[in-house]
């Protein structure tokens, strides 16, 4: 099978599993004015041992309104950043450096105020494509009587105003145009990167990693190119060279060298370069290094230090960022008040031969929130071991994984190793210091060369037995002729469907290996393992199903946990609903497919069960990329989601998200044929708005994207915004239910706030509870647009005045339509839960503004209700409690509805 290899994976490069992940933004003023500076330059250096990024400098710009930022990912336990600029003369060089750990929040925020003249000359440009490699330049160049100087990147130039190059092959160059007054007192240059053809996958991309063997100067090199190349040229920086695929080479000293491989394929016309920085041996020596780590004290506004520095250390310095220090090595600081603090330390050892500065970000007290986050980047050598990039934001000290094959995890940035072929869904759970907030997202992973076979069961109580006794049901799917259940107990049984009766309650770790015959004769097995609850069940109410396939036809059939007769309704992963049983569906061409079984009685019965089950032999997946922009600059930060286009009033597309990686990149990878809309969603707060492949804000006005037909890439210009809010004590805040909707959409929803002629402000995104919030607003008029592409959308008003200007909207996922209207308070909410994580008992506050019967229902990660309660509100508010003893460890989602429809959810981590 041909691996598929994103270009962020490769950016990333697989060498090294310790990863640093920086960010640093800031914002550079005028020292004389006070006014922001647009399009200074500030020159960033990475400096780390073993890492391809290490002793690259990058330049970037601020913005119109003097902002810059920058982001990056180094395969490394530690490192140093350097961050410079200058006055707009380039005289009175300025900077900073901080050092870099792995693993631990590395975000810094560096202002400058530097002096500047008025400048008579300015270079700026942009452009436009008129053919696949046919660029027209547009110069935006301030100042007069200028001459321009372009330089192309490919070994030609220009000196006219506005040129057009047409390039002889596709590539990524670095374009620079320069300006000069004809009287020689004034000259400015401005560089960009031009992304010319189809170069991002398909064509002709030169890529590579690699591996430092730590006893000695020997590197792995590993071609990762795309455009299937015949030719491949190594410069290895010393003077040698190669034309292997995958070279080892030997250096013979300790160094930083610049590597460089050139491919062709003679046939397709595929000619590209790319250069990347080797360290090799011990390239950073310091006696001396400060670091340290946090931890939350008694309250949450108690943070204790630790000092985690490397030297013979004889003195420590902290600044804790609120005017309070300490010379204590582990000193123990209570803030006055909540926020986000720089804390300094600042190390020097007994000889004061080395002096060391550490800086980090500390959350005090009420977080900003979270979001829950990852990559799964495949290891290089195996096609069953992946790295899960941690990518989550917000002051998180818990993460919570679940592979989908009844492993967890409770590291950061894990990596594993699935046992055997199939697809998983991968969850990341994760949890604030305070777990004042909650967060989780899932994403469905390919494992493996071959789907000829893939194993996955069910159970359910044996009702001829004891609670301990349970029936296992084969659904493993391709030509099995054997099976070997592990039962978690140290017995097994080699049975299609067996019945297991176990000695005692408990949490047992069941594994299925199947083995068959592929249709074209080869061997083939698969493994499933998950978590199975015996005799710890809360109630008996619980479904499944099996079903059989002729070709494209599946034939389904329920059964339901009592004897009372029950309703079935199947939802076939197509956008099609139906009640019955057993039923039959016509599936539309091969795929996977995402099938889901409700089923309720009379006896307060409501019970649900998935599966994936995969249509035809083969599955065909299309690759979807392109760039986003703001302006006329590749967008540095944000995601990208792909939703297909349903025509049914149930709503259930395909939808899946990638991050928007350096220069704007994103790229869907497993994509079905279909048609699809993509939307662009900044996560940095810069005035731009989540923006569809069309360059509109609403889906209905999105341009479809149809792999096969249309063409990649497909290129995104974020809308900014139009309007501006006063500012003022107001808010509006807001709960979407999911009602039948699968859950998975709830925080794919973006809030669109407009002022009162409908012009947009602001966006904010929907937390997977439902919960959206608008603050700081001003009086007037407001309308606020839930969007997500599929879901039929109208503006809601909201009023805001001086006798009320706070506005809660409720709003229901309804079909295919969003339902909603503003109230002034939640008619249901849930009080502080405590503890939180718990052991045993929870405890929590519920109130309900109308009163009434409500009920409480506690599912897993998988969506499985594990304990349900009806509790009596008539008086508005009760104290809850009830135990979660029995209950594995794991994060649950309690959620309460009301007589209403009204409910709320929050999430409890049981130790």
């Amino acid at each position: 099978m041909k691996k598929i290899i994103t270009l962020l994976i490769l950016l990333l490069s697989m060498g090294a599993y310790a990863q640093i992940m920086v960010e640093v933004s800031g914002h550079v003023i005028n020292q004389q004015t006070g006014n922001p500076i647009p399009y200074h330059e500030i020159t960033i250096s990475l400096i780390s041992e073993n890492d391809s990024l290490s002793g690259t400098s990058t330049v970037v710009y601020t913005d119109t309104l003097g902002y810059y930022g920058f982001n990056a990912v180094m395969n490394a336990q530690q490192g140093i950043m350097q961050i410079s600029t200058s006055n707009c003369d380039g005289t009175a060089p300025q900077g900073e450096t901080v050092v870099l750990g792995a693993n631990i929040p590395n975000i810094f925020v560096f202002d400058f105020a530097v002096t500047c003249q008025p400048a008579s000359c300015q270079a700026l440009y942009n452009y436009t494509f008129t053919d696949l490699l046919a660029v027209q330049f547009q110069n935006q160049s301030f100042g007069e009587d200028l001459n321009f100087y372009w330089d192309f990147n490919d070994g030609t130039g220009s000196s006219e105003e506005n040129p057009l190059k047409v390039y002889d092959f596709p590539g990524i160059y670095d374009v620079k145009l320069t300006v000069v007054k004809q009287d020689m007192s004034c000259s400015s240059d401005f560089t960009s990167t031009v992304f010319v053809g189809d170069t991002l996958i398909n064509n002709c991309f030169a890529m590579f990693y690699h591996t430092v063997n730590p006893n000695s100067n020997s590197v792995s090199f590993y071609d990762y190119s795309m455009g299937n190349p015949t030719v491949w040229e190594w410069n290895f920086g010393d003077g040698t060279t190669s034309a292997e695929q995958n070279p080892v080479h030997s250096y013979a000293e300790n160094g930083v060298y610049e590597v460089n491989l050139k491919i062709e394929n003679p046939a397709t016309q595929c000619i590209s370069s790319y250069m990347s920085y080797v360290y090799v041996g011990d390239t950073i020596v310091n006696p001396c290094q400060a670091m340290f780590g946090t931890y939350p004290g008694s309250n949450p506004f108690e943070i204790v230090f630790v000092d985690k520095s490397m030297g013979d250390i004889a003195s420590w310095v902290w600044d804790f960022g609120d005017g309070a220090v300490s010379s204590e090595r582990n000193p123990i600081h209570v803030y006055g008040t909540a926020g986000v603090y720089f804390v300094t330390l600042s190390i020097q050892t007994g000889d004061n031969s080395c002096t060391s500065v550490y800086t980090q970000e500390v959350f005090v007290g009420n977080t900003p929130g979270c979001m829950a986050f990852f990559e799964a980047l495949p290891a290089p050598d195996s096609n069953a071991t992946f790295l899960f990039q941690n990518l989550s934001i917000g002051n998180i000290d818990t993460y919570y994984w679940d592979f989908g094959d009844g492993n967890t995890s409770t590291e950061m940035s894990p990596v594993y190793s699935f046992t055997g072929p199939g697809f998983y869904n991968v969850c990341l759970t994760v949890q604030s210091v305070d777990s004042s907030c909650f967060d989780m997202m899932c994403q469905t992973i390919v494992v493996g060369e071959s789907m000829n076979c893939q194993a996955k069961f069910s159970y359910y109580p044996d009702s001829t037995n004891t609670q301990l006794s349970l029936q296992f049901i084969d659904f493993s799917f391709g030509q099995i002729t054997s099976w070997m259940w592990t039962f978690g107990d140290g017995s097994s049984s080699t049975e299609a469907n067996p019945v297991h009766l176990f000695a005692e309650s408990g949490t047992y770790n069941v594994c299925l290996m199947v083995s068959g015959v592929s249709p074209n004769g080869e061997l083939c097995q698969s493994t499933w393992c998950e978590d199975v609850y015996v005799g710890t069940t809360v109630n008996d109410c619980f479904n499944y199903f099996t079903y059989t396939t002729a070709g494209n036809t599946v034939q389904f059939e329920g059964f339901h946990s009592t004897d009372i007769p029950a309703s079935y309704q199947w939802d076939f992963g197509t956008g099609v609903v139906t009640l019955g049983n057993p039923v039959t569906n016509v599936y539309p061409g091969p795929g996977v497919y995402y099938v889901k079984l409700t089923t309720w009685d009379d006896n307060n019965c409501t019970a649900s069960s998935s599966q994936t089950i995969v249509i035809g032999d083969t599955i065909a997946f299309n690759q979807v990329y392109g760039q986003v922009f703001e302006g006329t600059f590749p967008s540095t930060e944000g995601l990208a989601m792909i939703f297909s286009i349903e025509q049914d009033t149930n709503y259930f597309p395909f939808m899946a998200i990638s991050p928007v990686a350096e220069a704007g990149v994103y790229m869907f990878p497993f994509v079905p044929n279909g048609e699809f809309t993509i939307l662009a969603i900044p996560t940095s707060n810069n005035g731009f708005l989540p923006t569809y492949y069309g360059n509109t804000l609403f889906w209905e006005d999105a341009t479809a994207v149809i792999p096969g037909t249309t063409q990649n890439p497909y290129n995104i210009e974020l809308i900014a915004a139009s309007a501006n809010a006063s500012t003022g004590t107001g808010s509006i805040s807001g709960f979407i239910n999911q009602n039948s909707v699968r859950s998975g959409y709830i925080d794919k929803i973006n809030v669109l706030l407009a002022d009162q002629n409908h012009s947009p402000i602001t966006f904010q995104p929907v937390a997977s509870d439902g919960s959206f919030t608008f603050t700081g607003l001003g009086n007037g008029t407001y309308y606020i647009y839930p969007e997500l592409s599929g879901m039929n959308s109208d503006f809601m008003q909201v009023n805001l005045t001086e006798g009320q200007n706070q506005f809660v909207v409720n709003m229901t996922m309804d079909g295919n339509s969003f339902l909603g209207t503003p109230e002034n308070l939640s008619s249901l909410s849930i009080g502080t839960i405590y503890p939180n994580p718990v052991t045993d008992e929870v405890n929590f506050e519920l109130n309900s503004v109308s009163g009434g019967i409500v009920r409480l229902m506690v599912y897993d990660l998988t969506s499985r209700a594990v304990a349900e309660h009806t509790y009596d509100l008539r008086s508005g508010s009760a104290s809850i409690r009830f135990s979660m003893a029995n209950l594995p460890a794991g994060f649950y989602m309690v959620q309460v509805v009301g007589e209403n429809g009204s409910q709320t959810s929050r999430k409890i981590l049981k130790k």
